[in-house]
């Protein structure tokens, strides 16, 4: 946990550096002797106090800085010294008291501010933003006054006495760390430290009777092995968690008769933590010469020639096993000698994806855990080893729980089961699924060592970090935006004196977790968990101070000193009575279920008062009616920064929550939510606001004074979504909606316009309803440089002239910053589209989004053949697109390139990484593609273009193409303007029921890796290409190319060898087309 205490540490630094500057000077405290010391004190016994106060401060700092310089230390040696652990727990304790004591003062710091900002315009426009190095800047997220109306307040008698209350502890443990002889991190490790932790060298050597499960990754990594060319020295990496296999799987395919036939020399050296680059090459040298005789040669200059010229013209293959270095300038040291020796191949096992990234020439090797069929087997071969039948059989109900319980990691498996085999009594088997696997010495002696080396490499910045998301439970999936913010309210994202958002800091935090493998991707978009033995990690360094509860029943469990605490399903009132809890992360029921409904008569205000150090709430109860009295003590938690309710209801006054001038993310989500509170700009340190509900009264313009906010998310959804469950919500938070409504205020879209610092995506709905273009003007999205994706929607049920001007100028005026990548356009219906639309300073711009346009005229061209970077083309229902031949594509491009590109005349509308067509029901024709367009384009995707009915021409560099339901569309071509279209890898036909012909298809099935042609009844081969063509050896995946319900090609995949089906056949596939199509419907309702 010394990460955790390093962060308070530094949280701790930076509020002792504000309280200098707000505190008041001795000359100045004669008025405020109450405030310091009592009514009756004298102005020498105030100076005295303050005196001794602020050279004790001082002191606290320096002493801070020393024992954060010992902390590394602390940490390694805490594993095998219980008085190390002890002193930690001393420290992080007395740490927690400090910080929540000066963040009290620093309350008072900013409801001054605010205080004085409500009343007085000059101090409104003096508030700037305060980085922690004391240069004004936005990027911090602690508020103060600028140094010409600066703002002195005392402190209070109590609080000057629990601080030096406070600095004697920490005199104390700093004595400590004097007898523990605690050294700084650049001290050289002790050795008592490596038997503990250091993990045995490795061999070549491998018993694959005791492998399971390995044989595709194994077949893989040889085919790239033997697959790339002689000339290239290629360098495979093979990543993962620890304990997971890489090891294993190096060991396989170096002991493989193929690769053994192959390759010669092979080498194999176990790198480990130490990347000593003159250490490995005598090792490399003395595999290769097969003498140690350069041993004492420490010249590396010397040893790489002699290997450079020992490897000349030979095929070798190098193992470099488990790699930890992350410095790029040694590993080119040590490549040197194999550079110019291209006919050789290196193989590296690492568990971090950045070690990998640097060290590779070819895409990693991510290996994961075993399935679970593979997991039993593996667990068999250790546990049941010996056995008789009878008794594996009475064992296996367990065993197999056992298995789920080690996540499929093979090295927990073999562990487990080895400690198992000689135990035949049932009950220390079920200890062993009940249980902790932390409390068996021989899970401490052997998994520990090989997980927690992981975790001692981490920086300390990311050590708290990863504890913190041990918070979730097994199992529990997490997004990356919510668990940042979370990380930022705990004070664990620091600014480290650059320019730069807390936010992007937290992401890169977060990504180089998941390159490390402390967290895993799931099968689910933006949703992220942690390893069932990582999290057992995490809790057997973090102890008792992060609890996740699932039951009532463990309610009883639960520490005393807890901080983090997470509750699914359980009476909410009984667990709000640790004081001293810094989350408090509430699941409820889910909607509409039978659970317990919780009612605001269960939350007494004792259970919330008692909650004052708390930084984050998460308060998930569906079925909560949450009434403005408990909002109003949650509006008491001064010190929180993060706010999540979901309830049936939610009721707020005007000013509710607005004295939680902390908090930095809002969250609420509800059936009803009757406002938000009219004095909202109170939350001056407010960046992220996410409103989820299905209507609201009263939405305040004071939004838009809420200058620092960099998240807008205002979703009103209907009725029948409300029942989807908020962790699927969840994950789409990081974009921003708002909904013009018709109603007074919220037809306006100009407050939007002081929210410079807005990131990310920003999805404007109703814009029917905006009143006039002057008030789109105002919005000013052209000066919001942060927004990378834009997403602008009409619903318009009625369609005239006028209706078709006012859009077009709204859309004209809704401009938005050239550092736009993705947009979006929804429901448009006017006449063409405005000047912005298409230029080419729109550098970008990669993918861009067309859907059911409105306007019955025809649509010509659409001017989108400027934009140099567009990949992705999405068109769907928009009515009046007839044709697309040449001139729809390239009307008004000149033949030079674009630079001499008109904004004045609409260009087409021929870009597409996908044209994503769901609905165009006026196409007629394609263009021929002229050189230097559409290059970046990889994707086509068309939908119900109703009316489309010849395509003749397809982009030179597409990838994918996709057609469905175009009930007007004969003919087709997959060609450019040159030729077949050889670079196309996935063609997608459905549901064009008068379709005849595709022409060019036969040239291109020697390339292509997915094929699906669904419903086309009228569908026919063309002779000539069937006659010339005889691709009869294709080889697809499964499921990737088939043909159904084309009656008039049968004898077609005859010939090519594709098994044709009916729709009794494939009814699956039919299902599984059918359900694409519905969710990329379902994509854009807003």
């Amino acid at each position: 946990m010394a990460g955790t205490s390093s962060s308070i540490i530094s949280n701790v630094l930076s509020s002792l550096k504000r309280l200098s500057h707000f505190m008041l000077p001795s000359s100045s405290l004669a008025s405020s002797s109450s405030s310091i010391v009592g009514k009756d004190a004298t102005i020498a016994e105030v100076n005295s106090i303050h005196e001794r106060l602020m050279k004790d401060l001082s002191r606290l700092s320096r002493m801070l800085r020393r024992i954060q310089a010992l902390l590394h230390d602390a940490e390694e040696r805490e594993v095998c010294d219980k008085q190390i652990q002890h002193w930690l727990y001393e420290l992080r304790e007395v740490s927690y008291d400090v910080e929540d004591i000066l963040d009290q003062y620093d309350y008072q710091v900013i409801k001054q501010q605010v205080e004085e900002m409500t009343t007085t315009v000059e101090t409104k426009t003096s508030l700037k933003m305060k980085q922690a190095d004391d240069n004004d800047d936005f990027y911090d997220c602690q508020l103060s006054l600028s140094s010409n109306n600066s703002i002195k307040i005392p402190i209070s008698g109590d609080m000057a006495m629990r601080i030096i209350d406070i600095i004697r502890k920490f005199d104390e443990i700093a004595n400590d760390r004097k007898a523990l002889a605690l050294t700084t991190k650049d001290a050289p490790r002790r050795s008592g430290l490596d038997d503990v932790l250091k993990r045995p060298s490795s061999s070549a050597l491998v018993d694959d009777s005791n492998v399971f499960g390995r044989e595709d990754e194994k077949r893989k990594i040889i085919e790239l092995l033997m697959s790339h060319s002689d000339r290239e020295n290629s360098i495979i990496p093979i990543v993962g968690m620890g304990g997971v296999g890489k090891t294993t799987l190096a060991q396989l395919i170096y002991n493989d008769p193929a690769v053994c036939q192959h390759f010669s020399p092979k080498i194999w050296v176990h790198v480990s933590e130490e990347f000593d680059v003159l250490r490995i090459t005598k090792e490399i040298i003395t595999s290769v010469v097969g003498s140690s005789r350069y041993n004492d040669n420490n010249n590396l200059n010397d040893l790489q020639c002699i290997l450079k010229e020992a490897l000349s013209e030979k095929r070798f293959l190098l193992i470099l096993d488990d790699i930890w270095n992350e410095k790029p300038h040694m590993w080119e040291a040590l490549r040197a000698p194999f550079s110019g020796n291209g006919i050789g191949k290196i193989i590296i096992t690492t568990r971090s994806m950045s070690v990998a990234c640097i060290m590779q020439t070819v895409p990693p090797f991510e290996l994961g855990c075993l399935d679970e069929e593979k997991s039993w087997l593996l667990f068999q071969k250790y546990a049941f080893c010996g056995w008789k039948l009878d008794q594996q059989q009475n064992f296996e109900q367990i065993g197999r729980g056992i298995t789920k319980k080690c996540g499929r990691l093979p090295l927990a498996l073999k562990v487990i089961g080895g400690f198992l085999r000689y135990e035949v009594r049932e009950q220390v088997w079920m200890d062993v699924l009940c249980n902790n696997l932390w409390e068996l010495e021989r899970a401490k002696d052997l998994i520990l060592p090989a997980l927690r080396i992981s975790y001692n490499h981490l920086p300390m910045y990311l050590k708290p970090c990863f504890l913190y998301a041990s918070l979730f439970p097994k199992g529990h999936y997490f997004t990356q935006v919510e668990l940042t913010r979370m990380w930022i309210a705990q004070g664990y994202i620091q600014l480290m004196g650059t320019k730069r958002l807390l936010e992007d800091i937290a992401f890169e935090f977060f990504e180089d977790l998941v390159r490390r493998s402390f967290f895993q991707c799931t099968k689910y978009d933006k949703l992220f968990t942690l390893h069932d033995m990582v999290h057992d990690l995490a809790r057997s360094i973090t102890r008792n101070e992060t609890c996740s509860l699932l039951n009532f029943d463990e309610m009883k469990n639960v520490n005393e000193k807890a901080k983090h605490i997470f509750i699914q399903h359980v009476m909410v009132d009984r667990a709000l009575l640790f004081g001293a809890i810094r989350t408090f992360y509430n699941v409820g029921p889910f909607p509409y279920s039978s659970s317990i409904k919780l009612y605001p008569c269960t939350f007494i205000k004792e259970s919330l008062s008692s909650l004052g150090c708390l930084r984050v709430l998460v308060f998930d109860a569906p079925e909560f009616e949450c009434n403005i009295q408990f909002t109003d003590l949650i509006g008491n938690l001064r010190q929180l920064r993060y706010l999540f309710i979901h309830a049936r209801t939610i009721q707020l006054a005007e000013y509710s929550l607005c004295s939680l001038y902390k908090l930095q993310t809002l969250q609420l989500g509800s059936f009803y939510l009757n406002m938000l509170p009219s004095a909202i700009e109170k939350l001056i340190n407010l960046r992220h606001l996410v409103i989820h509900c299905h209507d609201i009264e009263m939405l305040p313009k004071s939004i838009g004074q809420l200058q620092n906010l960099l998240t807008l998310i205002i979703d009103f959804f209907h009725k029948d979504v409300i029942s989807y469950d908020m962790e699927n919500l969840k994950s789409h938070l990081n974009l921003p909606h708002y909904y013009s409504r018709r109603d007074g205020q919220h037809s306006c879209i100009g407050w939007l316009k002081p929210l410079i610092n807005m990131r990310g995506s920003l999805n404007i709905y109703g814009l029917q309803n905006v009143v006039s273009p002057e008030d789109a003007k105002s919005a000013h999205l052209h000066s919001k440089p942060h927004i990378k994706n834009l997403t602008l929607s009409w619903r318009n049920n009625k369609v005239d002239d006028e209706c078709n001007k006012r859009e077009k100028a709204i859309l004209d005026n809704l401009q938005p910053h050239t550092n736009l990548e993705e947009l979006t356009i929804h429901g448009y219906s006017g006449n063409n589209f405005p000047t912005w639309f298409g230029n080419p300073h729109f550098s970008n711009l990669a993918k861009v989004r067309l859907i059911d346009f409105n306007n019955n005229e025809e649509w010509r061209f659409f001017p989108l053949s400027g934009l140099p970077s567009l990949r992705s083309l999405e068109i769907t229902n928009i009515e009046g697109i007839w044709r697309m031949g040449q001139d729809f594509w390239y009307h008004n491009v000149p033949p030079n390139g674009h630079e001499n590109y008109s904004t004045d005349i609409h260009v087409d509308f021929h870009s597409f990484e996908y044209l994503k067509n769901k609905g165009m029901h006026e196409w007629k024709e394609w263009p021929t593609v002229k050189n230097g367009y559409f290059s970046s384009l990889k994707h086509l995707r068309i939908f119900h273009c109703q009316n489309l009915e010849l395509i003749s021409t397809l982009p030179s560099n597409l990838v994918e193409f996709e057609v469905q339901s175009c009930d007007e569309l004969e003919y087709m071509a997959l060609h450019d303007s040159f030729g077949p279209l050889l670079g196309l890898q996935k063609v997608i036909i459905n549901n064009c029921r008068l379709l005849k012909s595709v022409k060019g298809l036969n040239n291109l099935l020697g390339t292509l890796k997915i094929l699906k042609l669904c419903h086309c009844y009228l569908l026919h081969h063309h002779q000539d290409e069937y006659n010339h063509h005889s691709h009869t050896s294709l080889s697809y995946k499964q499921d990737m190319a088939y043909v159904i319900n084309c009656p008039m090609m049968e004898e077609w995949c005859q010939w090519h060898g594709f098994t044709y089906g009916d729709k009794d056949q494939h009814g699956r596939l039919l299902d599984l087309v059918a359900h694409v199509a519905f969710e990329e419907q379902l994509e854009w309702d807003p």
